[in-house]
């Protein structure tokens, strides 16, 4: 049941991406990906948004019945929380798609350590100390690799 949650609310959350979502999140994407952004379309909401919600909290409201239900093994209610949690977290997470807030203040933290550039080499060298020269890698001129034919 883990893996089918996973699986099918994945592929939902891939398809409204693409059919047209308000909040895409493309700044997250890599600078070789960001090609990507071109396949996504800005919109309010799709047509397809509304089954899929439904659908899963249909769902869940079936898990919820099942899990609470006088005589329901201690193991299947444990179980069914647990994918019901997952799933309630994965509705929420498709309802970040649509809602006229930005999710992308959560982790803005981490976007700026990856634009950072990189810390200073702190070592206990004083500032006017010559710096060392890296030595040359010494060269085979007899490797055949580098060698045309």
């Amino acid at each position: 049941w883990t893996f089918a949650v996973l699986w099918s609310m994945r592929t939902s959350a891939k398809l409204n991406l693409f059919f047209g979502v308000r909040n895409l999140s493309e700044e997250f994407l890599p600078p070789h990906l960001a090609y990507l952004e071109s396949f996504f379309r800005r919109r309010a909401m799709n047509l397809l948004f509304p089954f899929c919600v439904t659908a899963a909290s249909g769902v869940l409201a079936l898990m919820v019945v099942h899990a609470m239900a006088p005589g329901t093994p201690a193991a299947d209610v444990l179980g069914l929380t647990l994918v019901g949690t997952m799933l309630a977290l994965a509705i929420l997470e498709h309802g970040m798609l649509v809602l006229p807030v930005s999710t992308t203040a959560l982790w803005r933290w981490a976007m700026a350590k990856r634009r950072a550039p990189p810390p200073p080499n702190h070592t206990n060298v004083p500032k006017n100390a010559p710096r060392a020269e890296a030595a040359p890698l010494p060269v085979d001129h007899d490797d055949k690799l580098f060698h045309a034919r």
